[in-house]
């Protein structure tokens, strides 16, 4: 029997670039509440975050908030004030 694969997700929302630092607010899999990151986009690297109570466990999601902020600052692309990160 095929074992099937989990899709995991974090949602961000209120994404903001201020003097190069990335921040905006996370969602973890199916919080309502949510937690904050900010990225250092001289650096590359995550420079404060909390989650929400409970989803301690989701800190690696953090590492793939932190890509798509940061390839999206590198891209020059629009930032959207909101997306939707999927990944299994």
């Amino acid at each position: 029997m095929a074992r099937r694969r989990q899709n995991i997700m974090i949602k961000l929302k209120n994404i903001v670039n201020e003097d190069g630092v990335l921040s905006c607010q996370v969602f973890p899999e199916d919080s309502e509440l949510a937690g904050n990151i900010k990225v250092d986009t001289n650096n590359k690297q995550i420079i404060s975050f909390n989650l929400p109570s409970g989803y301690e466990w989701c800190q690696n999601h953090l590492q793939h908030a932190k890509d798509y902020l940061l390839k999206l600052y590198i891209s020059g692309e629009n930032i959207p004030k909101e997306k939707t990160l999927m990944w299994y």
